[in-house]
């Protein structure tokens, strides 16, 4: 899929910068247009909203750069102290926030004004400046009008996979011995990053459908964040109990009745892993099933009880419970 994603967004680039020159040089007789292809180039971006911000941060940016080499070519009249002042000045303008992380182009934008010996010519600043906001429009609209992109599949697969792994480690918990808690303590860390990694995958999903007219509601990349950051808490969990396991001093069981929570444990995360919108079907059903079982615990105390309670309490907190 991703690779898919890669050859389908390096077409578009490749179209929309074409489309650029080809409306600015062709059909518009701008000369030399340089600016158009490159401002369409980078519009081309993972989600649409993220085109159009960084669109207009890009148009912002080589604003600012004209009007400094603007200035600098009125007020400086010696060509290499001018020179020498738009590329500082330049860089600390666009270090501000409202230029993303194209404020270099600031600079960048003065430099080349500078140096092409246009920098006063305020006709030649409109055209380069038209030049840029048709690139941005152009890459945009391209981005926007063909195979908008959209990550549903990658978040989706991103919960899957975490709700698989956090079950295959509860299970393996249940049924080793406490020999192999320092494999689980890795795996469970493991595990932590993966949840936010996931996590950063369902943000870019839902900022995905922002401004995207075929990407579907947001809804549920809201209810798959709930569900991953219940995993997340989750996987902490597990992590506490795999140090707890380690450490218990040796003869000592400290074990009962936990070990049978963690097959239930693992049924509520693969259901939630399954379906996060389900939280009211077979969600709900599995995590009442493993608050059952921590009701009718022969020994519930306990650093490990007290873990795998915490676990219940965050997933039933999704389905609406208490």
């Amino acid at each position: 899929m991703r690779e898919r994603q890669f050859w389908i967004q390096s077409a578009k680039t490749a179209l929309a910068t074409v489309l650029a020159w080809f409306v600015a040089a062709w059909l518009l007789g701008v000369p030399h247009p340089f600016l158009a292809p490159y401002a369409a180039f980078f519009v081309v971006n993972e989600t649409i909203y993220r085109s159009f911000a960084n669109g207009a941060q890009q148009l912002g940016a080589l604003l600012a750069g004209v009007l400094l080499a603007f200035a600098a070519g009125e007020l400086i009249p010696w060509p290499l102290l001018a020179l020498g002042v738009v590329v500082p000045v330049g860089l600390v303008v666009g270090r501000s926030r409202i230029f993303g992380d194209d404020g270099q182009w600031v600079a960048v934008t003065a430099l080349l004004m500078l140096t092409y010996g246009m920098a006063t010519e305020e006709q030649y600043l409109l055209t380069r400046v038209g030049e840029s906001a048709l690139g941005v429009l152009i890459g945009a609209a391209v981005n926007l009008l063909v195979l908008p992109p959209a990550h549903l599949r990658s978040a989706r697969r991103a919960l899957a996979n975490l709700a698989t792994d956090l079950a295959g480690l509860a299970g393996d918990m249940a049924g080793q011995p406490e020999t192999r808690a320092w494999d689980w303590a890795r795996r469970a860390d493991r595990l932590c990053e993966q949840a936010r990694a996931a996590q950063r995958t369902n943000r870019r999903d839902a900022e995905s459908a922002r401004w995207n007219p075929g990407h579907p509601s947001r809804a549920e990349a809201g209810g798959r964040a709930a569900a991953l950051h219940a995993l997340g808490r989750v996987a902490e969990e597990l992590r506490h109990q795999a140090d707890t396991r380690r450490d218990l001093p040796e003869g000592q069981d400290g074990l009962t009745g936990y070990r049978e929570l963690l097959p239930p444990l693992a049924e509520a995360v693969t259901a939630l892993g399954a379906d996060p919108t389900d939280t009211g079907g077979a969600v709900r059903a599995a995590v009442g099933r493993l608050r059952e079982c921590l009701a009718t615990s022969p020994a519930p105390h306990g650093p490990l009880m007290r873990s795998v309670a915490h676990s219940a309490d965050v997933l039933a907190e999704i389905t609406g419970g208490s």
